[in-house]
């Protein structure tokens, strides 16, 4: 987790080239890695972290044990502040990295701590966010009007979001636990679709073509409220290069199983 970030001004003019004008200070680090895992999880993550998370101890790769911090200082120019500040939003609330970071790992939160009464920030809440990039919840399921092939747009639907949030629980692990029988069940609804396993992220069905790999546009994230963590599952959808006319067909039904499980709807209604 990334505990907390403060910015500085910088009342320098930029350049229109050169080096980074974002400088990143490590000021003190408490991330723990490890190799361990618990026989009893290890079965509940090999689903989601297939690769990575392996059964064999000896192949088992580090990583960074939930509940690790880094504090971070950034000094960025004072005109790209809103910007930062957007971009720290959306890592916030969407954000993950490293492997398998599609499927829950690698979640971040990052938590802003004020230095003094100018100092630090607020986190600007979704609405505002929405106001200043509209482009996050423009498509509508995944046939987006510009007919990216990237994943692009944060999808909507008539009744919202296509972003939901799963129950609290009280562990990071329980919440991965919860996720990987809710995806179990997405693959088995994709599956009975044409080309449903390959929209959802799957290379078996387009060896033959130019495109090598789908990288999943279903994501998942740890959030963690207080002491309570919860699952987000969120749709970043686009046009699979107009190879597969059905997509729409296959994340409708995506969502109308996230939405029959009593999943709630992260962000309320788009209009």
């Amino acid at each position: 987790w990334l505990k907390w970030y403060q910015y500085k001004r910088n009342f320098q003019k930029p350049e229109s080239f050169g080096k980074s004008k974002v400088d990143l200070e490590i000021e003190q680090s408490n991330v723990h890695f490890s190799t361990e895992l618990e026989k009893s999880e290890l079965k509940k993550f090999l689903y989601l972290g297939y690769g990575p998370v392996q059964a064999k101890t000896s192949d088992t790769k580090k990583y960074i044990k939930a509940d690790s911090s880094i504090d971070i200082k950034l000094t960025i120019p004072n005109n790209e502040i809103n910007m930062m500040i957007n971009v720290l939003t959306l890592i916030n609330l969407f954000g993950t990295i490293g492997s398998r970071s599609r499927k829950g790992f690698g979640s971040i939160l990052i938590s802003p701590k004020p230095v003094n009464e100018e100092g630090g920030f607020n986190l600007c809440n979704l609405k505002r966010l929405r106001e200043e990039l509209p482009h996050l919840h423009e498509g509508i399921a995944n046939l987006c009007e510009d007919r990216k092939n990237y994943p692009y747009y944060l999808a909507c639907d008539e009744k919202g979001m296509c972003c939901w949030n799963t129950s609290q629980k009280s562990s990071y692990n329980e919440v991965l636990e919860d996720m990987t029988n809710i995806y179990k069940n997405i693959v088995v609804t994709v599956k009975k679709q044409p080309s449903g396993r390959t929209i959802l992220g799957s290379a078996t069905e387009i060896k033959n073509t130019e495109i090598k790999r789908i990288p999943s546009p279903l994501l998942m994230k740890v959030v963690k409220q207080g002491e309570k963590y919860s699952g987000r599952i969120l749709h970043l959808a686009y046009n699979i290069s107009g190879i597969f006319t059905h997509q729409t067909k296959v994340w409708n039904e995506v969502y109308i199983y996230l939405d029959s499980i009593g999943l709630k709807r992260f962000g309320g209604a788009v209009k």
